[in-house]
């Protein structure tokens, strides 16, 4: 093997990890430097991935955990998780889910666990030993001697975790890992991270101080490339606006409102109702309708005949997340979410409503006035219990991209109806808070991810 030339390994494990990985920019921009690619893809999505020619490809698996390991390991994750338990986000994310658990001995292993949580040092400590005895043997199938550098998404947090069984397995194999994060809220709203880090790319100056305050992660081994969907899929995607509304079925000369739901289905039926409401005040508008990438809401008794009826309104077009969600195991992350419709809906439209989710972000990268659905259904007179709902304006990424004012918050119908209307009239309106949010969030936004990765890559690996 000449001193140019290795063989580099790229994790498809966690959400959207296809999205940021598995592209032909990435591999094209490895092989320029004779840099050979093998793709290690979870099983239940590897006859679902379109495969790049240029490419191996393998499964990977993990043995099930038995013992004190298996008694172990979810307790040092549920302490990572609370980190840091002093957040204001943090204390209520976790304290409404243990609310309903009665048990005097939960509440005060609770509450010790929450202590624990509040000191990095100690999250540190747990997450190392996490790996020396839990982790560092579960990977199943693979051949170290044929891995020369590791390449994954995240950092072994919430939503990360068979990465971070990953790392330690190449660790325990002596192979250098480049860990590259895939979201803008990944370092702030997953606890702790799981692992250790040898090179972290990150997008921009927020994400690296993230790192550093929230991870203890050196600075010296942060490396800021942007975003690789943002300066790839952002940047190509997007075409003729009036060619993609026609091939919806929609109208190229009204205004379009992009809506992008979460995991409840009631904001799907309110955002239909506004939309009625809408039209019948007059509002010449229509309206795109994103369901969010996640199976479990896919399979939801509520949503088929929802989605069957919206799709029937004159004005509506259904726009699904997960082109592959009656595929994979439906527990788990989601690998590949689709983009062309997202980008040239975000492109097209005139305003986005969404629910405290990375779209607001991304209305921003297009300079389209975004606004926050956030409120929830009121519950019945006959439930015994009311519900409890994630307070997601607290968390930390939330509060901090709000904070730039470039997106507003709406708490009603009624307040959302005006928010839209109001935005429809003056799209231009927070034009200056969206740029600012945009280079403050998503670093450099200039086409050059994909030759930053590598060189960050290919600069790690001659330096081991």
């Amino acid at each position: 093997m000449s001193s140019t030339t290795y063989r580099l390994a790229i994790a498809l494990l966690g959400k959207g990890s296809t999205n940021h990985l598995h592209r032909k920019e990435v591999v094209e921009a490895f092989l320029q430097r004779g840099v050979s690619i093998h793709f290690l893809v979870r099983e239940d999505y590897i006859d679902i991935l379109s495969r790049i020619d240029t490419c191996a490809y393998s499964t990977v698996s993990f043995a099930k955990l038995s013992g004190f390991r298996a008694f172990l390991k979810p307790i040092f994750e549920y302490v990572r998780n609370l980190y840091p338990s002093s957040d204001p986000g943090r204390k209520s994310y976790f304290g409404m889910m243990s609310r309903y658990k009665r048990s005097a001995s939960f509440r005060v292993l609770d509450h010790f666990y929450r202590f624990l949580a509040r000191y990095q040092a100690v999250v540190r400590c747990i997450a190392f030993l996490e790996g020396y005895f839990a982790l560092y043997d579960t990977v199943l199938g693979l051949d170290p001697k044929k891995i020369d550098q590791l390449l994954l998404l995240g950092v072994g947090t919430a939503s990360s975790e068979l990465e971070g069984h990953l790392v330690w397995w190449a660790k325990d194999h002596n192979i250098p890992i480049v860990s590259i994060i895939g979201n803008y809220d990944n370092l702030t709203s997953k606890g702790f991270r799981g692992v250790p880090v040898d090179r972290l790319l990150v997008w921009g100056p927020n994400m690296r101080e993230d790192a550093i305050t929230f991870h203890g992660v050196p600075e010296d081994k942060i490396t800021e490339i942007g975003s690789i969907r943002y300066n790839t899929s952002f940047k190509t995607l997007p075409g003729n606006k009036e060619e993609f509304i026609i091939s919806l079925g929609l109208d190229p000369h009204k205004k379009t409102i992009l809506f992008a739901g979460f995991f409840y289905e009631f904001h799907y039926f309110e955002m239909m109702e506004i939309y009625r409401l809408l039209l019948a005040k007059g509002t010449d508008c229509q309206l795109i309708l994103r369901v969010y990438p996640n199976k479990m809401l896919m399979s939801s008794v509520f949503m088929a005949p929802l989605l069957d009826w919206a799709e029937k309104q004159e004005g509506v077009y259904v726009s699904i997340g997960d082109p592959d969600f009656g595929s994979g195991s439906q527990d788990k992350s989601v690998l590949q979410i689709e983009e062309y419709e997202l980008c040239n809906s975000l492109s097209c439209c005139d305003c986005v409503v969404n629910i405290f989710s990375t779209i607001s972000l991304e209305a921003c990268i297009f300079d389209k006035p975004a606004i926050n659905m956030y409120y929830f259904q009121e519950p019945l007179s006959a439930l015994a219990r009311t519900p409890l709902y994630h307070d997601y304006e607290k968390f930390f990424h939330s509060r901090r991209l709000v904070s730039y004012g470039a997106i507003q918050t709406t708490r009603n119908r009624d307040e959302l109806i005006a928010a839209i209307e109001y935005a429809l009239e003056y799209p231009s309106r927070l034009a200056t808070e969206r740029k600012k949010t945009v280079e403050l969030e998503c670093g450099l936004f200039d086409g050059g991810a994909c030759k930053r990765l590598v060189e960050a890559c290919v600069q790690e690996y001659h330096q081991r």
